[in-house]
C-alpha cells in the first residue's frame, strides 16, 4: 500500500475515497480489517451477481450473449452455468416471489454493501438496479423513462448490470493493487 496507489484511488471515480479512508482508519484498531470487509464484499458481489444472472436468464426474451464479465472463458462457463439453472430456475421463480421485485431486493442488499466501502459506481448500479426492479424510472436513462413492459424493466436491469460488473471489476483490481494482494 504505497503512496502511488492510495494517490490512484483517491483519484479514481470508482471509489469515494472519505468512506474508503474511513475503513482505512479501522486497520489501526485491527490490521487488515478493511482488507477482509473487502474480500467479504467481493464473495458477496460474486454470488449476487450470478443471482441476479439467473432471474434475467430465466425471464428476458434475447437475451444479449454478454455478461460483462471481460473474460471469454468465464462468460462460456457462465453461460452453461445459465443454462442449467434456467431449467430449475424458471419452476422456481413461478413458485416464488415476482423476479423484478426479487431483482430489486438484491439490487439494494449490494448497494447497500458496495455504499459501505465507498465503491461510488458499483452502488449507483446497483440502485438503478433497485429503482427498475420496482418500476420506477428514477434516472435520465430513455429506456427506463420509456418503460412499460416487464421486458423493458428487465432489459434495463440487463444494461445496469453489465455497467455494475464493469465497476466491480475496475474497483477490483484497483483494490487488489492498493491492498497489494488478490482480492
Amino acid at each position: 500500500m504505497g503512496k502511488g496507489e492510495t494517490e490512484i484511488l483517491e483519484q479514481s471515480p470508482l471509489i469515494n475515497w472519505t468512506i474508503f479512508q474511513e475503513l482505512l482508519m479501522m486497520d489501526e484498531d485491527e490490521e487488515g480489517f478493511a482488507q477482509s470487509l473487502v474480500q467479504t464484499f467481493v464473495e458477496q458481489a460474486d454470488t449476487i451477481f450470478k443471482d441476479i444472472d439467473n432471474i434475467l436468464n430465466a425471464n428476458i426474451a434475447n437475451l444479449p450473449t454478454s455478461s460483462g464479465t471481460n473474460n471469454p472463458q468465464e462468460e462460456s462457463q457462465q453461460s452453461t452455468e445459465s443454462q442449467e439453472s434456467q431449467l430449475t430456475s424458471t419452476t422456481t421463480q413461478a413458485d416464488s416471489e415476482d423476479p423484478l421485485k426479487k431483482l430489486s431486493s438484491l439490487g439494494h442488499y449490494l448497494k447497500g454493501s458496495a455504499a459501505a466501502l465507498g465503491l461510488h459506481k458499483v452502488q449507483e448500479e446497483c440502485e438503478r438496479i433497485q429503482n427498475y426492479g420496482n418500476k420506477i424510472p428514477f434516472d435520465d436513462y430513455a429506456p427506463a423513462q420509456n418503460a412499460q413492459t416487464d421486458q423493458d424493466w428487465f432489459n434495463c436491469i440487463y444494461e445496469a448490470l453489465n455497467n455494475a460488473k464493469i465497476y466491480y471489476g475496475e474497483s477490483r483490481k484497483l483494490l487488489a493493487e492498493f491492498f497489494g494482494a488478490e482480492i
